[in-house]
């Protein structure tokens, strides 16, 4: 699989999570600003990222891991619905080896891991072998060439993107 088609499938998936909130439109760039961190929640509540050490799931608050990511590769992008009823918005933080969207109250609702420094449950990184990540995920909730997708707690799902039987990249993200 190219690049083309991981950005797509990615692209795919965030496309279905602000359908349902809204239709993303507007972007401006933001600031970085810095807030205090706090530690990661423990890998028994959910599917889990893993950047510059620090532990990310969804639904924490991004301000209490912002400083432990390391420099942003790019100004953050916040993106706003073009309905002009709907107060929706994501904001997307840009990382040498992941991307982090947060929600308009600032919560995290997806981590697309990217570069081979993050990890999604502690083992699972940029070329980890398809039978590997079975062996410490268990079998997937649907599989194709492609993919492998899990899902925890009915709307929070971990896709596993497939090139030549090896991990190309991981996406957690939470559909409502």
């Amino acid at each position: 699989m190219n690049v083309k088609k991981l950005v797509s499938l990615f692209l795919v998936l965030l496309l279905v999570a602000s359908v349902t909130a809204g239709c993303a439109g507007k972007k401006e760039d933001v600031k970085d600003t810095t807030q205090d961190a706090a530690e990661a929640q423990s890998e028994e509540q959910g599917f889990y990222v893993t950047i510059n050490g620090t532990n990310i799931q969804i639904g924490m608050a991004f301000a209490d891991v912002k400083d432990k990511l390391g420099e942003q590769t790019q100004p953050e992008e916040v993106m706003h619905s073009c309905d002009p009823d709907s107060d929706w918005q994501q904001t997307v933080h840009y990382y040498a080896d992941a991307e982090v969207t947060e929600d308009k109250d600032g919560y995290i609702n997806s981590v697309w891991v990217k570069g081979e420094t993050a990890s999604v449950m502690g083992k699972i990184k940029l070329g980890t072998a398809v039978d590997d990540v079975k062996a410490l995920m268990g079998e997937p909730s649907s599989e194709d060439e492609y993919s492998l997708m899990y899902v925890a707690e009915g709307e929070i799902w971990l896709s596993i993107n497939i090139e030549n039987d090896k991990v190309a990249s991981a996406t957690i993200i939470k559909m409502e």
